[in-house]
């Protein structure tokens, strides 16, 4: 499996691979009911770097845009959904997206602040996507 956003360009960037979880095969991250966690370990194409941490997903998460985008909170109590890892050293440049369950823009990211462990609120769009490759 391997996660990765999509530039308009068609490039690839932040991708990263891991073995597809067995919660996957029945279903997207996206479409599972609430906010679930588990842990993986993702390798970055490019260089080959491997980290372990937790990948949360669901239709839950955060509670609101505005109180920034926290990937290590973990599971929110609001509807946004989300899908994001947390390691001990922030989110690096593993890919998320969030906000596709009830705002009217969803977001995508590339990368995270590892000082603030916060992303950057970038609107999925024309611009760049976030994918999910399987197989």
């Amino acid at each position: 499996m391997m996660f990765a956003i999509v530039q308009k360009d068609n490039t690839i960037s932040a991708a990263w691979t891991f073995p597809r979880p067995p919660e996957f095969v029945p279903t997207s991250p996206m479409a599972v009911t609430g906010c679930q966690q588990i842990l993986i370990t993702a390798t970055r194409l490019y260089d080959g770097y491997t980290v372990t941490g937790w990948l949360h997903y669901g239709t839950s998460g955060y509670d609101t845009i505005s109180r920034g985008i926290y990937c290590s909170m973990g599971c929110g109590s609001g509807p946004t959904g989300m899908v994001c890892l947390t390691t001990g050293g922030g989110e690096s440049d593993f890919p998320a997206y969030y906000g596709y369950t009830t705002y009217v823009y969803d977001h995508c990211f590339g990368s995270a602040s590892t000082t603030t462990d916060s992303y950057p609120g970038t609107v999925c769009g024309a611009t760049q996507l976030f994918a999910i490759y399987v197989r």
